[in-house]
């Protein structure tokens, strides 16, 4: 067999880290706006990205320290329309209303997050990221295509 290539680090360095396969990664907390059916209500959400049943962004308002009825009020206000504006981003997103689950109000954006915001000419660089991308362990766990039978490729 031939010579393996030996790396002192990791070819592809994780931006996050999940210890499970489909484990929820946390991608911070913002300051949000809740708008819907003339109600405003300003409050602080997690945002993390969930993979299991599906791949979804959810924001997640914490109902710990609120009144009773608060988290029904944010549900109820909200009606079918319910927009959720980033205060640190100034980007706002249309979201449903999800779950409860936990002292916690879910809510998932109604499209895709790189759907909120528009067409733009100053952006000069993206960053992409996989998640759920397989750990290598050994020879046996991947191919080197050379273009050179049998690893033609």
């Amino acid at each position: 067999m031939s010579e393996l290539t030996k790396f002192d680090h990791l070819p592809i360095e994780p931006v996050y880290q999940q210890s499970e396969p489909n484990e929820t990664i946390s991608l911070g907390r913002c300051r949000i706006k809740i708008e819907g059916d003339g109600s405003l209500e300003e409050d602080t959400a997690s945002a993390a990205m969930r993979f299991n049943p599906d791949t979804r962004l959810e924001f997640v308002v914490s109902l710990d320290g609120k009144p009773p009825l608060y988290g029904l009020k944010l549900c109820a206000d909200g009606g079918p329309e319910i927009g959720l504006q980033m205060l640190d981003r100034g980007t706002s997103v249309d979201v449903l209303f999800s779950e409860t689950r936990n002292d916690e109000v879910v809510f998932t954006p109604k499209r895709s997050g790189v759907m909120i915001s528009g067409p733009s000419q100053q952006i000069s660089s993206a960053v992409f990221h996989l998640f759920n991308f397989p750990g290598f362990l050994g020879p046996d766990d991947f191919t080197i295509a050379t273009g050179v039978p049998p690893l033609q490729g």
